[in-house]
């Protein structure tokens, strides 16, 4: 299922990481199934929360879900949306340090035979403090040898982490997460950018010209 509202502002993030993950996914293995996701996580700091992009292997999380709710849905379904968002607010997100943990908003999801996208915001509690934490337990609960590969990003920098069942907690970097950057211009994307450029330009040419009859 493709989400309207995704589409066009993940293609180029998507196509990446899809050819990211169909790497992982096609290595060599030791004569089984390798069991891996890959998420990109940018904090946007002029919206104040985290966007994701999340691949998995859709038979490992259809499982993972029946594990969870005692429920068996397909991905696409409609009714397995809030089952996918209270999965994704347990097992994936962010924690202050004082522990206060994240809110899940689902976005929307693209299901195929091979892997599964799912996209998400999730926003920190508001007034609350680092160190920041990422949690990533997606799928630990149903494949014990699960492995889940997580990209940080923050304008032009990455930062990969790599979570499994012994390693299910990592801090956020600085400069990754809501203490590392202000609102604003420095994580604000050139649409918005130009969007208060015209704005402030646009308030601020009457003001000009009134200043200029008046001299």
């Amino acid at each position: 299922m493709k989400s309207p509202s995704t589409s066009g502002r993940h293609s180029v993030s998507r196509g990446v990481m899809a050819l990211a993950l169909l790497l992982i996914l096609s290595r060599p293995g030791a004569g089984h199934p390798l069991h891996e996701s890959l998420a990109e996580v940018e904090w946007v700091a002029w919206r104040g929360h985290f966007e994701i992009a999340l691949g998995v292997v859709p038979e490992d999380l259809e499982e993972a879900l029946l594990e969870a709710t005692s429920r068996r849905v397909r991905l696409e379904d409609e009714e397995a949306e809030p089952l996918l968002a209270a999965y994704l607010e347990a097992r994936f997100r962010v924690e202050s340090g004082s522990g206060e943990s994240s809110v899940v908003r689902f976005v929307g999801r693209e299901v195929s035979h091979k892997r599964a996208w799912l996209y998400f915001e999730l926003t920190p509690p508001p007034g609350a403090a680092g160190p920041w934490v990422l949690v990533d337990e997606v799928l630990l609960d149903v494949v014990p040898d699960q492995v889940n590969h997580v990209q940080l990003r923050s304008g032009m920098d990455r930062v990969a982490l790599r979570f499994t069942a012994q390693e299910r907690r990592q801090e956020l970097p600085g400069g990754f997460a809501p203490d590392g950057l202000g609102p604003g211009w420095p994580d604000e994307p050139w649409v918005a950018r130009a969007e208060r450029i015209v704005r402030v330009a646009g308030l601020a040419l009457p003001t000009l010209i009134i200043l200029w009859l008046l001299g």
